[in-house]
């Protein structure tokens, strides 16, 4: 073999090796790349899910839902024997809240949330006491454990330009015939 031979030997090798690194080097970078597209599209729905929940949250709250409910008269009355009065709201779930356009107003994000809030009047304390004593077991067990009453709540919640400012409006209340499957967690209570 000739120089010239051995040259384009040593030409082709080299180049193979440099082909070969760079298709290396591209699917290392295209890797790279990949992963942080994944990174990113979790930190956008990581920060989506954070929204959805702080809408559901603030629509959800104690203080939101009283002045619409009382005005509504959806508000289920208390039996006279049963005083005691806890609210409850049916736990998160993403599929409680959904966004709905942009806000005219602000010009941010606007959701539909919904939510089950449930009423649970009991006897208090003292009257329990004196059931104890006075009345069948039968109707000690009934004033204890008490009656639970369920409203099914819509309403429009607008992201308002402050990080956790939310305005929210349009409540509806309808009656719910049964118990939500999911866990309930506390409002308020009387107690």
């Amino acid at each position: 073999m000739t120089v010239s031979k051995y040259g384009s030997v040593i030409t082709a090798a080299l180049l193979a090796v440099i082909s070969a690194a760079c298709l290396g080097i591209f699917a290392i970078e295209r890797q790279r790349f990949n992963l942080e597209a994944r990174d990113h599209e979790e930190r956008v729905q990581a920060d989506q899910e954070a929204e959805l929940y702080q809408a559901w949250l603030r629509a959800s709250r104690w203080d939101s839902v009283r002045m619409p409910l009382v005005n509504s008269s959806q508000e289920p009355k208390r039996p006279s024997e049963l005083s005691d009065r806890s609210v409850w709201v049916k736990s998160f779930q993403r599929s409680d809240v959904r966004l709905s356009g942009r806000s005219k107003k602000y010009g941010n994000a606007s959701y539909a949330v919904n939510f089950v809030i449930g009423f649970h009047d009991r006897a208090s304390a003292s009257f329990a006491e004196y059931l104890s004593k006075h009345a069948k077991p039968e109707a000690l067990d009934a004033a204890v454990v008490g009656q639970w009453r369920f409203l099914n709540v819509q309403c429009g919640a607008e992201k308002m330009d402050g990080p956790a400012d939310w305005a929210v409006a349009d409540y509806t209340f309808t009656p719910v015939s049964s118990k939500p499957d999911l866990p309930l967690q506390k409002l308020k209570s009387d107690d």
